[in-house]
């Protein structure tokens, strides 16, 4: 497998971008997580749809909220892209996207299940997965990731 990390600063766009380049590109499936209105969103790159990543903490169970910062995420929508994920068309695609792995992963929440599965068992050609420049060291250490390539410009996006 090709293991590409994306990495940017927090907050530089790195989501837009690749929101762009999955647009141009074929062969492609996984989960994006833009904000859209101040709202964060979950979107199926190979359906090309969204569905809601956030949750009004005010209208829920705590049990059914993932908090990470500022953000209140809901567990049955991160259920959702995972199965997104680890259930991927190998027939019709080449590349998984994760955006992103960072904190809650680190806590083995978020988008754990789906990439611990891919990198224990998928036959997929590229895993490309987005983690903020400033916790690369953690979790290439956590997933214990020898083999990868670190790009900060999707111009230097080679895919097998």
């Amino acid at each position: 497998m090709n293991l590409i990390i994306f990495s940017k600063p927090i907050h530089s766009g790195k989501t837009s971008e690749l929101f762009h380049f999955c647009k141009e590109n074929k062969h492609i499936s996984g989960i994006l997580m833009p904000e859209m209105n101040g709202t964060k969103l979950f979107y199926d790159i190979a359906n090309k749809s969204f569905f809601n990543a956030e949750i009004d903490k005010l209208n829920f169970k705590e049990n059914d909220i993932e908090n990470i910062g500022k953000y209140n995420f809901s567990k049955a929508s991160f259920a959702k892209a995972n199965n997104i994920i680890i259930n991927v068309n190998n027939k019709i695609t080449n590349t998984i996207i994760i955006d992103e792995i960072g904190r809650l992963e680190l806590k083995e929440k978020g988008f754990h299940l789906a990439f611990n599965s891919i990198l224990s068992s998928t036959p997929i050609k590229n895993l490309l997965i987005v983690v903020r420049d400033t916790l690369i060291k953690e979790v290439t250490d956590f997933y214990q990731i020898s083999h990868y390539k670190i790009i900060s410009n999707l111009d230097e996006l080679i895919l097998r």
